[in-house]
Order: C-alpha cells, then structure tokens, then sequence
C-alpha cells in the first residue's frame, strides 16, 4: 500500500507539473498570437493609410476606403465599422453616418445608412450637448472632448443603453472621436455583434491612429474633389468679369489673362499665360502697370488709373499670400472707365456752365434790386410821410382820419417788405442799404415834388 500511494502521489505532482506546463505554454502562445496580431494590424493601417493618402483617382477612393474598412474590421475582429461626420443641420450639432462597412453577421442586424442624421440629443445617440453648446457624454464631458475613447460592452451597460445596443446587435461597441486641429470632426465606431469583450490598450491605440488617418483621407479627398468645381466657376467668373483679370506669381509670370475686355490689350488669353509680363507689356504705356504689380508684392494693395490705347483704365492690384503669410502672387484687376470719366467731364462742363449762368442771373437781379432802391421807397416815404403830416390836421372828420391811418399802415407794411428784398442782394451788390430818414422831412419833400 505504501508503494502505491507513493506512485499515486507521484502521478499527481507529474500530472500538476504538466498542466503547469501547458498553462505556461498557453499563456506564451496567447503573447505571441497578440503579439503576431498587433503585427498584422500595424501592417494593415500602413497599407491603407498608403492607399488611401496616395489615391489620385477621386472616383475610386470610396470603393478603396471601403475595403480599407474590411481590412481593419479582419483584423479587428469586429462586424461593423461606421464614419460619422460631425455637423450642424438647422442649427443643431448632428452626426451624420458618412460611410459604413459591415460583413454578414453585421448585416443581419438594423444598421444605419450613409446620410442617416442624429442630433446629439436624440436617443439613437447616447452623446448630448451641454448649456455651452459642446457635445458631452453624460459627466465625462471634458474627458470625450480632449479625445477619450468610449469602449463598453453588453454586459457592462446600463438597461437603457443594453436596449438601444440591442437592437442593432452590438455586444462590444468601440468609439473614436477624432479630432482636427481644435474641432471635433468625425466619431469612429467599431462594433463587434458576436462576443462581449473589452478592446485592448494597443487595439484602441492603432484604432485611433486609424481614425485620424482616415479623416485626413477623406478630408483631403473632398478637397480634391472640390477642385475642378471650384476651378470651372472661378474659370466662368474670371473670363465674364466686366473688366480684366490679371494673375501673376513671384517668377513675373503671368498666370491668368482673362475677362471680357481682354480686346483693349489687343492679345488673346493663349498667347499672354505662362510667359513673363516684361514680354508681353514691354511698350512704355505699360511701364506703370508693371512697376505697380511689383511694388504690390512688397508694398501691399496698389490703386492707380492709366491711359492705354486711348482707354482710360483703373487698376487695382492685390497681393495673395499663403497660410504662412507669405505672398505667392498679385491679382490685378483692370476697369475700363473712359466712358465714366467721360461723362465726368462732360457733366462737370454742364455744371460749371448752369452756375455761371445762375451766377450772372443772380448777379443781374441784385443789381436791378439796388438800383431799384430808391425809385421804390421814394414813393413809399411820399405817402408815408404825408399820411403823417395828415393826422395833424384838424379840420379833417374822423372817417377820412380812418382812411388816412390805413393808407400809413399799408405803406408801413409794404415799405417792409421792400426792405426785406433789399436785404438779400444788398451784401452781393456791394450797395448799403438806405437807412430811413425823417419821415415828415421826407413828406416834405414829396410834399414840393408832387405839387
């Protein structure tokens, strides 16, 4: 019996080592499987940031960004990959599903459509805004606004979020806010349907290297795209402008020559572009027009006016710079004003003429008013002053010294108004006004002068 138990316990310690053993050996393999898989993920986001940054092909970047997606989601482990850009819709911060990727277990769940919008406070999202207007996620505001990962699973959730992950399938969800600059530009979202799991350290790191790279990507790609919109406008805008457009950069070449009035330099837009400016305006009447393009380049925006071809052109010159500040080339726009200048002219010679023909009306009335001044209170200070000297009479009856006083009033009254006129040309006429003498020495005299 002895002998036995001895084997027996033997037999245990052998069979304890042994699993130990494996246990250690398990434990290795799973380091060198995370290990190896970390690898394959790196490689991964290499080739496809290399694919996607380097893709001159606007139309196949979106099929070239899909499998991109396919390929992290591989190595990932996951079902589903979606892009949200961040944006505002009728005055409210919404995120906008941009792209989406699933494979089949992701597919037999509800899942959202490119183009599908939520405002941060509906309840498909579980982000809300804040009194500032800042997208929070519940207290751990400005944890998710410096750029924090979300990474929760089914089991760990509350019975609110379990029910919205639910219905989409989602057992492990990962979240990447990505960042450009100081803005919040895009939400990453890594969903797994088929397991409950927390995302490794390393797995949210590469993650969100891959978020970046991606919104740069798509960044650059809409850019791109923009491009030859932008191009064609500024091409239809530049070749009906009323005037002329003229682009030249810091080597004194001339990089755009259009507009409507290109005819006034007697050249076609073909034979003036990518040649340098001292080849194309090289006559004197030019001279102005290049220096003022040069001095714009160091001396800021120029305006002058000058005469070429017998047009009468104003010009404006406008340094461009770059993000740096640094200017990297000066538009100047040409305006034919001949006809503008003309009428200027024209209308200052019909107003110069009106007012010397105003002046010498003017002139001519003072002078007759002046002249007029004593033929017109002579009479005045007759009946005036002989009204006066009426009064004194008293043989007269009261109803003639009735009459009497109106005709003194009324002489009064409209020797006033002769006054008054008197008073507006008197300065201009250079003659003083008569000052009023002795109303009965003067009734005196209209006394003898009409007798």
């Amino acid at each position: 019996m002895g002998g036995g138990w001895r084997m027996n316990n033997a037999n245990s310690n052998n069979q304890r080592s042994g699993n130990l053993i494996n246990a250690q050996n398990l434990k290795f393999l799973r380091a060198e499987y995370e290990t190896y898989r970390m690898q394959q993920l790196l490689h991964t986001l290499n080739t496809v940031g290399t694919a996607l940054l380097t893709e001159a092909d606007d139309k196949k970047f979106e099929d070239l960004l899909l499998e991109s997606m396919a390929r992290l989601a591989l190595c990932m482990d996951v079902d589903r990959i979606n892009i949200w850009r961040n944006e505002a819709k009728d005055g409210d911060l919404c995120c906008t599903m941009q792209y989406g990727w699933f494979n089949e277990i992701g597919r037999k769940w509800a899942h959202f459509q490119p183009g599908d919008a939520f405002p941060y406070d509906s309840k498909e999202i579980e982000y809300v805004r804040n009194k500032n207007g800042n997208i929070s996620h519940g207290q751990k505001n400005s944890e998710f606004l410096k750029g924090k990962i979300v990474n929760d699973s089914l089991s760990s959730m509350s019975r609110e979020k379990r029910e919205g992950m639910e219905r989409y399938g989602i057992k492990s969800i990962l979240i990447i806010p990505v960042f450009l600059g100081n803005s919040l530009c895009s939400i990453t979202t890594f969903d797994d349907c088929h397991k409950n799991r927390a995302f490794t350290d390393d797995e949210i790191d590469t993650m969100r290297s891959a978020s970046l790279l991606i919104a740069h990507a798509i960044q650059r790609s809409n850019k791109t795209q923009d491009v030859p919109a932008v191009a064609a406008e500024f091409e239809t805008a530049t070749a009906n402008y009323a005037g002329v457009i003229l682009s030249v950069d810091r080597s004194d070449v001339i990089t755009l020559f259009n507009g409507l009035r290109v005819d006034r330099f007697g050249m076609e837009p073909a034979s003036v572009v990518d040649r340098r400016i001292d080849d194309v305006f090289h006559e004197s009447q030019y001279l102005e027009t290049v220096l003022k393009i040069r001095k714009a380049f160091t001396d800021g925006t120029q305006n002058w006016m000058a005469a070429i071809n017998g047009a009468v052109l104003r010009m404006c010159a406008v340094p461009v710079c770059d993000d740096g500040g640094c200017v990297t080339s000066v538009v100047c726009s040409i305006d034919d004003v001949t006809e503008m200048v003309n009428f200027q002219v024209e209308l200052t010679s019909t107003l110069k003429s009106a007012l010397e023909k105003a002046n010498l009306a003017n002139s001519a009335k003072n002078k007759f008013l002046a002249r007029m001044s004593y033929e017109m209170r002579a009479p005045l200070n007759a009946i005036i002053g002989l009204s006066e000297l009426a009064f004194d009479n008293d043989k007269l009856n009261p109803e003639s010294l009735a009459i009497i006083e109106k005709v003194f009033n009324a002489g009064m009254s409209l020797l006033d108004t002769v006054n008054d006129l008197l008073d507006i040309s008197k300065n201009e006429a250079d003659t003083p006004r008569p000052v009023p003498g002795n109303t009965t020495s003067q009734a005196l005299s209209a006394k003898r002068l009409y007798r």
